[in-house]
């Protein structure tokens, strides 16, 4: 979990040989020796191994675990880690360690640690940029300053341990570190400049590791902008298949609706056809007018009647070819007709013909509302009752007549019905008979 933190974005720096901080007897350097000879051979293996591991491994903590088994082994350690020292969190991260089977009664430590248990410890190799070697016997004064020697060497039981670091920047290093728990161990300068060796090769796997973690966050965007496109593919082919399902309602609905639309105005049509023949081919006169009192519209009976043009009654009012005794009558309705008070009003009143002539016509005017309710044409039919009325007043005159005749005959007139009854005697009936007309 901390290899992606700490993975190193510099050019890794070793280090070269150092004469170690302390040395055992000449006695001691005599009995090692006599592997000297295969050590070499034995490195020169092990640095192989790691770059193979390095070349053929795609994981970070395989890498890691790979070199750190490699280096335990070679080297013949009783542990052996891969710390991160982070100056900056002030922490230091186990990353990955190898522990000798043999070891039954160590622990593992690859943990995460405060610096703060080893400040001095953690700060020497910063600054010197050379390894760290202390031992049971003889400690190293800055394992002292720290109280890590009493956990190391005392609690932990490590008889030899040896920290070298690597990798450095501001923000910290990383360190291999070596621990001999079973015996005290004199580390040879040989067996150094293999670990110098091997830090190249850690800061080689540290490089490879960045590239395979830049290379899965590549993939994870990747693949993440893959799935958000598929995601937006999909919702839009949701969106695409609901509209084009409305559509195809729409369009079920729109031919219907179509159809409908074509009966109705195939019936408007015919209605139309039919208003219009009754409107040019009637004899009653028709016109439409706007809530002005201006006629818009008119039919050739009205112009015949009346005997003005389209054009002329369209520039003319009400008044114009009305008697004057009937204009405040006709005024007067179309007004409660215009206030809503009425639908219709029927009357018989006086026109004025063109050159001045008097006729009698019956005249109907009806409202033609919005579906608000709002009048918005008025339409008015004009029916010649000129003849009637002058047979009324012809029959008005006979009647007058013929009374006054009756009235001033010598004789005794009168009128029977079917059954015998008098329906009228003169007026001279009683002078003559004596008798009252009553009886």
């Amino acid at each position: 979990m901390y290899l992606k933190a700490y993975i190193p974005k510099y050019k890794p720096r070793g280090l070269g040989s150092k004469t170690v901080d302390f040395r055992e007897s000449e006695l001691a350097q005599e009995a090692l020796q006599q592997q000297q000879m295969q050590q070499p051979l034995s490195f020169v293996d092990a640095l192989n191994s790691m770059a193979q591991i390095i070349l053929a491994k795609e994981d970070a903590l395989k890498i890691l675990q790979g070199i750190t088994d490699i280096l335990g082994k070679t080297l013949a350690v009783d542990h052996c880690l891969i710390y991160a020292i982070d100056f900056e969190k002030h922490r230091s991260i186990g990353l990955c360690e190898w522990l000798n089977p043999q070891c039954h009664d160590f622990s593992h430590t690859n943990t995460v640690h405060n610096l703060e248990l080893f400040t001095n410890g953690c700060q020497y190799p910063q600054m010197s940029q050379g390894w760290l070697e202390s031992h049971i016997d003889r400690i190293n004064p800055c394992l002292k300053e720290d109280d890590l020697a009493v956990l190391l060497h005392k609690k932990r039981h490590i008889k030899s341990l040896l920290w070298y670091p690597f990798y450095f920047s501001q923000e910290g290093y990383y360190l291999l570190v070596f621990h001999q728990i079973s015996e005290r161990r004199t580390w040879q300068e040989e067996e150094i400049s293999f670990i110098n060796a091997a830090t190249n090769q850690v800061s080689i796997a540290f490089q490879k590791i960045q590239l395979l973690t830049e290379r899965q966050q590549a993939e994870e965007a990747l693949n993440k902008t893959n799935q958000e496109l598929e995601n937006r593919v999909a919702e839009r082919t949701v969106e695409l298949r609901n509209i084009i399902e409305r559509l195809q309602s729409q369009n079920a609905m729109s031919k219907a609706s179509h159809k409908e639309t074509q009966q109705v105005e195939e019936a408007l049509q015919i209605s139309e056809q039919r208003f219009r023949a009754v409107f040019e081919k009637t004899a009653i006169g028709m016109g439409l007018v706007d809530v002005t009192g201006k006629l818009i519209a008119s039919n050739p009976a009205l112009h015949k009647i009346i005997g003005y043009s389209p054009e002329e009654l369209r520039s003319m009012t009400l008044a114009d070819y009305t008697h004057p005794d009937d204009i405040a009558y006709d005024l007067a309705l179309y007004q409660e007709l215009l206030a809503g008070k009425r639908d219709y009003y029927q009357m018989e009143k006086r026109f004025l013909k063109k050159k001045g002539e008097l006729f009698w016509g019956r005249l109907t005017v009806s409202a033609i509302r919005c579906t608000q309710g709002k009048i918005q044409f008025t339409f008015g039919t004009v029916e010649d009752i000129n003849e009637r009325k002058q047979a009324e007043e012809a029959l008005r005159q006979s009647e007058a007549r013929f009374r006054g005749f009756v009235e001033n005959a010598n004789d005794i007139i009168y009128s029977l019905t079917a059954e015998g009854i008098l329906s009228y005697v003169s007026p001279n009936w009683t002078d003559i008979l004596g008798h009252d007309v009553s009886e």
